[in-house]
């Protein structure tokens, strides 16, 4: 299921986004949680079993829409006319809340899978919940930061164009 997501994400972003910075941000973004979640696991000799193995695929399907619901909502407000950093700002204000709230209730009712007797189970409430808080902490802190720094380079290299222009 993993490798089925992370395909689809592969041709769904491009196309979604119309923008390769901002597709290659999402689907490397939306990857880290799960990297850090099965080094994690490796770190701990938690073994890959069939609830283990699912993680990957379930995390991946959920985290990666809070970031393109977050990517979208930027680029409508800059196609609004906002600045980037306004736009940001903006995006933060009217969604970070319902991110904030699902990802809260997703780990709340994954964590009580970590209470199983059945370790498999348990494994998959604690790691599952784990990748969803780093994934809403990415989507709410790490990614305007990349934004406004792409944003501030995408601006200097169009005043460098309009200085050598003149």
């Amino acid at each position: 299921t993993l490798s089925i997501v992370i395909f689809c994400l592969i041709i769904v972003m491009p196309m979604l986004f119309r923008s390769l910075p901002l597709a290659i941000l999402g689907i490397i973004l939306n990857l880290f949680p799960l990297i850090f979640t099965y080094s994690l696991m490796s770190w701990f000799g938690v073994t890959i079993n069939i609830a283990t193995v699912l993680i990957g695929g379930v995390s991946l399907s959920i985290v990666v829409d809070d970031t393109i619901h977050f990517l979208t909502r930027f680029r409508i407000y800059l196609k609004e006319g906002l600045e980037w950093q306004q736009a940001i700002d903006k995006t933060i204000a009217t969604i970070g809340h319902s991110i904030s709230m699902t990802t809260f209730i997703l780990v709340g009712s994954f964590s009580c899978m970590a209470f199983s007797s059945f370790l498999p189970t348990s494994a998959f409430g604690i790691f599952i919940s784990i990748t969803l808080i780093l994934a809403w902490a990415i989507d709410l802190f790490l990614i305007p930061v990349l934004l406004a720094s792409y944003g501030k380079f995408k601006l200097a290299s169009r005043q460098k164009i309009e200085i050598a222009k003149n």
